[in-house]
């Protein structure tokens, strides 16, 4: 199971219990899950192997439960694409990512009409003359900065990301 597929059934599923009673039907008609996987889920849940882990692994302390919801505060890229390229000084790509997701936007990997903005770091690839080519707005990441700076003052999720980064 992928990534995807990971985060599809930890928004449909507040712990491992719930998945594993879950009937067929009902996961293999989540979206982007289908019968395939559906049935390799069964399948997981009935090998006894795979059981007797889940439960050392509980017994050893890990907790197969959704996080209580966070506080996240508003939302201002809810429904907006935004691109990165090139290399961040203050951001991995995957952070970047997961701070326009907690922002309520969608990080895609292509650029196209509908992309929002671009964030263009250092050595910049394809998506750059893409975006130029477009006319897709384009930020650097110090305004991509100063964007987060704006935005932290009404989410204080996105206000401790920045201040464990150094950015103040």
């Amino acid at each position: 199971m992928g990534e995807k597929t990971a985060q599809l059934l930890a928004e449909k599923f507040s712990n491992i219990q719930e998945l594993m009673k879950a009937p067929f039907a009902y996961i293999s008609a989540i979206p982007g899950i289908g019968p395939i996987t559906a049935t390799s889920i069964k399948n997981f849940f009935k090998a006894e192997q795979n059981l007797k882990m889940i439960e050392s692994l509980e017994k050893a302390g890990f907790k197969f439960e959704k996080e209580k919801e966070v506080q996240v505060g508003e939302r201002p890229l809810v429904g907006k694409s935004i691109v990165f390229t090139g290399e961040l000084d203050h951001f991995t790509r995957k952070e970047a990512q997961n701070i326009v997701k907690l922002l309520g936007g969608n990080p895609t990997n292509s650029v196209s009409k509908r992309t929002y903005f671009v964030v263009v770091g250092k050595n910049p690839g394809s998506k750059f003359q893409k975006a130029k080519q477009l006319n897709v707005k384009t930020i650097n990441e110090e305004e991509f900065i100063n964007l987060l700076k704006e935005f932290s003052q009404k989410s204080p999720e996105l206000a401790k990301i920045l201040a464990q980064k150094g950015i103040k």
